[in-house]
């Protein structure tokens, strides 16, 4: 791919909904991970953990229960 089809996908990006320009950052950010060694989380990724965080400092596990329940939805 050259750089005038790269910037091309880009200028049609602008126009797709939130979500599939959310998506595109997604993966870039999967791409530049790979590359440099280094994943850097979105903002939304960065609430969900400091979400999840605060939970596990106040005791809010899955108990053994949900977690069997998860498991059987998914084995196949």
């Amino acid at each position: 791919m050259n750089q005038t089809t790269l910037k091309a996908i880009l200028e049609q990006a602008e126009h797709w909904a939130e979500e599939d320009r959310q998506d595109l950052a997604d993966y870039a950010r999967v791409i530049e991970a790979r590359r440099t060694g280094t994943y850097r989380v979105s903002e939304t990724e960065r609430e969900a953990l400091t979400r999840s965080l605060k939970e596990a400092d106040r005791g809010e596990f899955a108990t053994d229960t949900m977690i069997s329940a998860a498991a059987k939805r998914f084995d196949r």
